[in-house]
């Protein structure tokens, strides 16, 4: 009994140190199942030597084997499963993300390029943009804005830049450099001209 409760706070103990410095719960679980696993051989090779004979020592040492390869084989395959499942669901989510994205830009597009068309001619597709949205940005609604992450403005007479970057969402490349400085983000610019709209999924 001493032992079991020994290696159950001891697979605590781990599990808790390396989350709280990794933050990520697969390796603290994988860290933590060390100690289970060296108990698990530790009670195998105690029935080992409690057997009187030769076969039964086989027998339990065959048994245990098989138990440990077993438990640890599931082990394996439940954690590459579940990676598998994150990765669609990341992707999925992505997806689903691009969509909410573009549909929040379409609408300053749209009214920026209407209002540069029915411009007088010399009017710059950027003086429509500021005429339009003399804050620098159009509205967004908080609840997108929440969802979809910060958005961020860049306006010249040639173009207007809109970069909508996920507040939490991952892109394709974890090195990725957003534009307010962090890294790995989802992010979409699109670059409205006076020939259009440019969508550029960055990330």
């Amino acid at each position: 009994m001493r032992w079991i409760v020994l290696t159950t706070v001891l697979v605590v103990a781990v599990f808790i140190t390396v989350y709280v410095k990794t933050a990520d719960i697969w390796m603290a679980t994988i860290l933590s199942a060390i100690p289970a696993f060296a108990f698990l051989i530790g009670v195998g090779i105690q029935f080992v030597r409690m057997a009187q004979r030769r076969w039964q020592k086989v027998g339990i040492a065959v048994v245990a084997s098989v138990m440990i390869v077993g438990f640890a084989a599931h082990w394996v395959v439940m954690w590459k499963m579940t990676d598998w499942q994150v990765a669609r669901l990341l992707l999925i989510r992505r997806v689903i993300y691009n969509g909410e994205v573009m549909a929040t830009l379409r609408v300053p597009a749209l009214e920026t390029y209407r209002g540069f068309r029915e411009a007088v001619p010399g009017t710059t597709i950027g003086q429509v943009f500021r005429r339009l949205y003399p804050t620098g940005r159009p509205p967004i609604d908080s609840l997108v804005e929440a969802e979809t992450g910060p958005f961020f403005t860049s306006i010249s007479d040639t173009s207007v830049l809109l970069i909508e970057q996920a507040g939490f969402v991952g892109g394709f490349d974890t090195a990725f450099v957003n534009h307010d400085g962090r890294h790995g983000l989802a992010q979409i610019q699109m670059r409205l001209t006076k020939e259009g709209a440019f969508y550029d999924i960055q990330n």
